[in-house]
C-alpha cells in the first residue's frame, strides 16, 4: 500500500483500500472486515471475497459516486483537478458520498490522513435560492476548507445537514450530511418545483418516493430539500449512515453508459436485480413496473438506471430504495430528449408505445401481459386526478408555479396517447 492508496469506511470501519492502476481503480477488501460477522459486500458487483478486483471490475461502482458533466468540469476547474482523475476526485470529495461510504486518503498503509470528524458549517443563507452560473454552487462549497462531499449525477446539487429547528449546515471533513439541497437551474425554469410536485404524485400514487419540501433563502428562487434514505439519527443524536448503490454500479456500468442507447442497461437487466436479490422481491417488482409506468405517463424521460438503488437494510435485507429525481422532463422540451432512457418494447418514445410493445416489455421482464395491462390503465385512470390533488397541495403551501399547468397537460396528453395505442 502506498500514500497515494484510498482507504474506505463505513460507520468508522475500515472496509477497504482503493488503489490507483493507471487512471484505472482496483479494490481490495480489508481482512478485519472479511473476519467481521455484521460485514457486507459494498456491491453486488464486488462479492466479498480475499482476492483484488482488478479495475474493470471495481472502476465503475467508484467512478459512479462522484459527479457528473458541467458540474464536474466546475468541481475539476475549482480544485485543479483533471477532470478526467477519478482517484484524485475521490480523494477530494469522498468524506461523504452516497450510501453508507466515506473514502479517505492514506498517509500509510495503517491509517488515513485526515482525522474522523463530525464538524459541521452553516450553509451561508445567500446560497440558497440563487441560480447558479457556470461554475456551480457545488462547486464553490467543495472548495472550501475542509468540505468533502460528492453526489453523483449532472444537477447541481449540495449534501447538507439539517438541524431539528430546521436549519441547514454544510458537513465537513467526514460528518455526514442527511438531506439534499437542490438548487435552482438558469436551463430549467422551476426544476425544484417541478420535482416536489412529481415527487408528491408519485406518492400520492403509492409509489415509494422520497419526501421533498421547498425552501427559500437569500435569492427570488427556491431549492428543493429531499431527506435522505440512506440516513438515520442513531440513539445518541449522530447521523448513521445505510448503505445503498445504484444500479449502474451493481451491474458494472459505468456512469457515462447509464442510457440504453449509449450501451446502458435495459429493463429486463434491472427488473432481474430486483427479482434475484431483493428479500422482497415480489414487492419491489411491482413498484419497478409501477415506476416504469409512472415515468411514462407523467412525462419522465430521465429514468435511467443510476436514477435507481439498493438499499442495505440492517436486519431486513436488501430491498428497493425510494425512488428519486422525479422530473416531468417534458415540460422541458425541445431542450430535453423526449426519448426514454430504456426501451419499451421496440420504441424509446413514449408517444409511440403500442400493445405489442407492451406485450414485449412484459415478456422480456418476466411477469404477464395481463398484470403489465391492468397496471398501466389503473395508473392512466389515476394520475390526472391525483395530480389535481397535488397542485392544489401544493398551491396552498407554496402559492401557484407555472410549471404546475405544463405538467398536468403533459400528463393529460401522455394518458391520452397511450390508452389509445394500448387499444
Amino acid at each position: 500500500m502506498t500514500g497515494t492508496d484510498l482507504v474506505v469506511m463505513c460507520n468508522r470501519r475500515t472496509v477497504g483500500t482503493i488503489s490507483s492502476v493507471g487512471e484505472r481503480l482496483s479494490f481490495i477488501y480489508e481482512p478485519t472486515w472479511l473476519a467481521d460477522a455484521e460485514a457486507f459486500a459494498i456491491s453486488l458487483s464486488l462479492p466479498l471475497a480475499s482476492r483484488r478486483y482488478e479495475p474493470d471490475e471495481a472502476h465503475s461502482f467508484f467512478a459512479n459516486l462522484l459527479p457528473e458533466g458541467q458540474v464536474r468540469i466546475a468541481i475539476a476547474q475549482r480544485l485543479k483537478l483533471t477532470e478526467a482523475n477519478d482517484h484524485a476526485m475521490l480523494r477530494a470529495l469522498g468524506g461523504d458520498c452516497a450510501g453508507a461510504l466515506s473514502i479517505l486518503p492514506r498517509s500509510n498503509g495503517e491509517s488515513a490522513s485526515t482525522p474522523i470528524s463530525d464538524d459541521y458549517r452553516p450553509l451561508p443563507l445567500a446560497l440558497i435560492g440563487r441560480v447558479p452560473d457556470a461554475n456551480s454552487i457545488y462547486a464553490e462549497v467543495v472548495g472550501e476548507g475542509q468540505t468533502r462531499l460528492s453526489l453523483a449525477g449532472a444537477q447541481d446539487k449540495l449534501p447538507v445537514y439539517v438541524d431539528h429547528q430546521g436549519a441547514l449546515f454544510v458537513p465537513m471533513g467526514e460528518a455526514a450530511s442527511n438531506a439534499i439541497l437542490k438548487f435552482p437551474s438558469a436551463r430549467f425554469k422551476s426544476l425544484p418545483e417541478n420535482e416536489v410536485l412529481m415527487s408528491r404524485l408519485a406518492a400520492k400514487l403509492g409509489l415509494p418516493s422520497c419526501a421533498l419540501t421547498l425552501v427559500h433563502g437569500g435569492g427570488r428562487h427556491r431549492c428543493a430539500l429531499i431527506k435522505r434514505y440512506d440516513r438515520f439519527e442513531a440513539e445518541d443524536g449522530r447521523t448513521m449512515r445505510l448503505h445503498q448503490e445504484d444500479f449502474c454500479q451493481a451491474l458494472k456500468v459505468s456512469p457515462a453508459k447509464k442510457y440504453e442507447q449509449d450501451g446502458g442497461p435495459r429493463f429486463a437487466e434491472v427488473f432481474a436485480i430486483v427479482q434475484n436479490h431483493s428479500t422482497r422481491a415480489a414487492r419491489d417488482a411491482l413498484a419497478l413496473l409501477r415506476w416504469t409506468l409512472f415515468n411514462i405517463l407523467a412525462g419522465n424521460a430521465d429514468g435511467h438506471a443510476k436514477n435507481l438503488s439498493l438499499l442495505l437494510c440492517p436486519g431486513s435485507g436488501i430491498e428497493l430504495a425510494p425512488f428519486y429525481d422525479l422530473v416531468c422532463t417534458r415540460a422541458y422540451e425541445p431542450r430535453i430528449s423526449r426519448m426514454g432512457a430504456m426501451r419499451i418494447g421496440s420504441s424509446f418514445d413514449p408517444g409511440q408505445i403500442d400493445a405489442q410493445d407492451w406485450r414485449d416489455f412484459a415478456q422480456s421482464i418476466g411477469m404477464s401481459e395481463r398484470l403489465v395491462i391492468s397496471e398501466l390503465r389503473t395508473l392512466a385512470n389515476a394520475i390526472s386526478s391525483a395530480f389535481a390533488q397535488v397542485e392544489a397541495e401544493f398551491t396552498m403551501e407554496y402559492g401557484k408555479t407555472p410549471v404546475a399547468a405544463i405538467i398536468g397537460r403533459v400528463i393529460k396528453d401522455q394518458v391520452r396517447r397511450t390508452l389509445a395505442l394500448l387499444a
